[in-house]
C-alpha cells in the first residue's frame, strides 16, 4: 500500500499532505494467533486471587413513556464479558508499540457488561440498582504481579441475561504495527483536506478502508461511520470489533496523560451504531 502522503503530493496536494501527517497515530492491530497465547478476547479470564471477577449490579427498570409505560423489567447481578486480556510483556517484546505508550510489563483486562448506556434514570425510564456502587457497564484493570498466580477464573454468576447466555468466543492474538488515520466521515479534517482525500482516493469509504484498521486493535483511530473523532489529549486504548445487530464497534478511550501514568480508572466507552 502506497503512503497516503505520496499519493496526495503526486495529486498536487502538498499542503494537505502536511496537514494529514498531524493525524497519523501508531496502531497495533490484533492478529489471530496460530497457537494459544495469554493475549485473547472472549472466554474465561486468567486472574490472580486478589482481583475479583467484575460484575454488573442487579437492577429494575420501569418505563415512564411509550407503549410500555409502567412496565418493569428486572435483571439480576451479572458477570461481565472478557473483551480483552492483554499480555503487556509479550506486546513489549514484539516491538509493535512504537510510541511506547502502553506499560512494558503486566496484564491488562477489559470487561464489558453488554450495556452501552449508563444505568441511570432519565426521562424514559426509572432505574433502581441493588448495588449503586456496581453500576459501571465496563471496567479496565491493570495489574503487574506474580504471573504464577494467574488462574482461569470462571464468572461468579451468570452473564447478563438481557443479552447473553455464554461467554464471547475465545480468540488468541498476536500483534502487528501500522500507522492509522481517521476516516474522512469521522475526523477534524479541514474542508480542503477532506476534498483532497475525496478527489485522490475516490471517496470517503475508500480512504477509511485503506488507512484505518477495521478490526480489533490497540491505539490508532476509531473505525466506523458513527464513532467520534479523538480529541488531541485522547487515546483509543482498544477497539473491539464487535458486530451484533446494529452495534458495530466498541471504543475504549482515555486521556493520554492517564495512560502515561498507568491510570485506567477513567475509561470512556464509545461505539459505532447503524
Amino acid at each position: 500500500m502506497e503512503s497516503p502522503y505520496k499519493e496526495l503530493i503526486e495529486a498536487g496536494f502538498s499542503d494537505e499532505a502536511e496537514e494529514l501527517r498531524k493525524y497519523a497515530r501508531g496502531c497495533i492491530p490484533m492478529m489471530p494467533a496460530k497457537t494459544p497465547a495469554l493475549t485473547k478476547t472472549g472466554g474465561i479470564p486468567d486472574l490472580p486471587p486478589e482481583i475479583a471477577y467484575p460484575t454488573l449490579t442487579g437492577y429494575s427498570l420501569t418505563w415512564k413513556q411509550g407503549q410500555t409505560k409502567g412496565e418493569t423489567e428486572q435483571y439480576e447481578q451479572s458477570a461481565m464479558q472478557l473483551v480483552l486480556q492483554l499480555d503487556l510483556d509479550a506486546l513489549a517484546a514484539s516491538g509493535c508499540d512504537s510510541g511506547g505508550l502502553l506499560p512494558k510489563h503486566g496484564m491488562l483486562w477489559i470487561f464489558w457488561s453488554g450495556e452501552i448506556m449508563e444505568l441511570k434514570s432519565d426521562k424514559w425510564y426509572d432505574v433502581k440498582a441493588q448495588k449503586p456502587d456496581q453500576t459501571a457497564t465496563h471496567r479496565v484493570i491493570y495489574w503487574d504481579g506474580d504471573r504464577s498466580t494467574l488462574r482461569p477464573t470462571p464468572p461468579p454468576c451468570p452473564y447478563y441475561s438481557k443479552y447473553y447466555t455464554e461467554a464471547l468466543e475465545k480468540v488468541f492474538y498476536d500483534f502487528d504495527s501500522v500507522t492509522d488515520f481517521p476516516g474522512t466521515l469521522d475526523s477534524n479534517y479541514s474542508r480542503s483536506l477532506y476534498d483532497a482525500l475525496e478527489e485522490t482516493f475516490g471517496g470517503t469509504v475508500d480512504f477509511q478502508s485503506d488507512y484505518c484498521e477495521p478490526g480489533d486493535k490497540l491505539l490508532g483511530h476509531p473505525y466506523g461511520s458513527n464513532g467520534s473523532a479523538l480529541r488531541d489529549d485522547e487515546v483509543m486504548l482498544y477497539q473491539f470489533a464487535y458486530d451484533e445487530g446494529c452495534l458495530c464497534n466498541l471504543f475504549f478511550k482515555m486521556k493520554q496523560s492517564d495512560l502515561l501514568r498507568q491510570d485506567f480508572s477513567h475509561i470512556e466507552l464509545d461505539f459505532d451504531m447503524d
